[in-house]
């Protein structure tokens, strides 16, 4: 219970720190992630959530999680399902926008197509933080899809068959 005084009042302490600088929170984003063996002991947060600042006017705190959280674009918990479609989101981002280059190629032609798709659109460049900072078992899904997005693109680009150019 002190340890979680203490992270209460350093909490207290940066809210109040902001506030002097001018800076509002946005309590709705303030997440605290705790494994769920720790629900009914005496280190549930959950049992401190009062005692954390609130939106003087909305009163919304800060959230426990259990599961997973996204922090900076990159899954962290112990769900293995939630980590899994955190990974597979950019991943899906990725074959929509090469769906949409791919709209554009009668337009601005094969070119100027194949560098946007080389330079801004190669799975190892969209996925590159996630797939440093993730474990490969949840990682492989989206890698594979994001890989056959940009197969598919480039099969286009070069007026290739499946056969020609394979996805794996």
């Amino acid at each position: 219970v002190a340890d979680m005084r203490r992270v209460i009042r350093w909490f207290v302490c940066y809210e109040n720190a902001f506030a002097k600088m001018g800076g509002k929170s946005n309590y709705k984003k303030y997440k605290i992630l705790q494994h769920p063996k720790d629900i009914g002991t005496e280190l549930d947060v959950s049992k401190f959530l009062t005692d954390f600042p609130h939106d003087p006017i909305t009163h919304e705190g800060p959230t426990v999680i259990r599961d997973g959280h996204k922090v900076n674009g990159v899954g962290v918990g112990w769900c293995q399902t939630k980590l899994s479609q955190m990974a597979m989101v950019p991943a899906n981002v990725l074959t929509e926008r090469c769906q949409v280059l791919a709209s554009f190629m009668p337009q601005i032609g094969k070119q100027l197509t194949y560098t946007i798709a080389n330079f801004s659109y190669a799975a190892n460049v969209v996925l590159n933080h996630l797939l440093r900072n993730s474990s490969p078992h949840i990682t492989l899904l989206p890698a594979q899809r994001a890989a056959e997005s940009q197969t598919a693109l480039l099969r286009l680009i070069a007026s290739a068959s499946e056969a020609e150019l394979p996805s794996r």
